[in-house]
């Protein structure tokens, strides 16, 4: 009798593969317009803050993908 195999393909997390969140557009816009200029001050700001978490979720996914990838 010969012993059966079965490999485990491991999977990624799915918390890693979750989009990090639609990217600034001027207010009113379609969410598939370009996105156009900040009119205001306080859009530079809001249009900063999005690119700023943003960029946090994709280096957490960075870490986690690295981390994920040691076990």
């Amino acid at each position: 009798m010969l012993p059966e195999i079965h490999f485990e393909k491991s999977r990624v997390p799915p918390v890693l593969l979750k989009p990090c969140g639609d990217p600034w557009h001027k207010p009113g816009k379609p969410a598939n317009a370009p996105a156009g200029g900040a009119e205001t001050v306080a859009d530079l700001y809001t249009r900063g803050d999005v690119n700023e978490q943003r960029l946090n979720c994709a280096n957490a996914k960075q870490r986690g993908v690295g981390e994920w990838d040691k076990q």
